[in-house]
């Protein structure tokens, strides 16, 4: 949220130390802080050009800096594990940004599919990524590539051609023609199908 420049009062001062909340409050309050004090120390830390208020820009530049420690790596709930930063964190400054996750996605989805492609048509179906979910709830697949084995799970397999030609042998149940399944529609697609008994 960026605060324009009409709002130069302390008031606006209150609402930007508001916004930033807990990431501020864990860094400059103490205990025994009066508002007032945590004010004039949010003012003196931000104010880079020292006119006694901050201007948009330097609200801004708080924010973001707020954000930032909010979300760093010593504030964070989520931590990447040392294991899979040692194999992904290019630059090594010790966390996942930009196209290290990236490269990580390709990387371990890639495993993933040679893993669970039994047909090997270069795309998982949808029994083959049933049984990666499978592996995952037992616990073969965990941490960061179990979250990557979830969003390929999630995947569409619109541009899978098996799946479209299994759509178009529904449509010969929509007798409507409205392409929404009714309920008598469903029982008989149902009952057409070899294992629903």
């Amino acid at each position: 949220m960026i605060i324009t420049s009409r709002f130069q009062s302390p008031s606006a001062l209150v609402l930007a130390a508001l916004i930033a909340g807990p990431a501020w409050a864990q860094e400059t309050v103490k205990k025994t802080e009066t508002f007032h004090q945590r004010r004039t120390a949010l003012i003196k830390k931000n104010d880079l050009n020292q006119d006694g208020r901050l201007d948009e820009g330097e609200r801004e530049k708080m924010r973001l800096a707020l954000k930032k420690q909010r979300f760093s790596k010593s504030n964070s709930a989520f931590q990447v594990p040392a294991d899979f930063l040692a194999k992904y964190d290019e630059d090594k400054n010790g966390e996942m940004a930009g196209n290290e996750w990236k490269i990580a996605w390709e990387t371990e989805t890639k495993i993933l599919k040679k893993t669970y492609d039994e047909d090997k048509d270069g795309s998982l179906n949808l029994m083959e990524k049933n049984a990666m979910m499978i592996d995952v709830g037992k616990g073969k697949i965990t941490g960061i590539p179990a979250f990557f084995a979830g969003g390929m799970a999630q995947e569409s397999d619109s541009a899978n051609p098996d799946f479209v030609i299994a759509q178009k042998k529904f449509l010969k149940f929509d007798t409507n023609h409205d392409g929404i399944a009714t309920a008598e529609e469903l029982r008989q697609i149902r009952n057409a199908l070899p294992n629903s008994r």
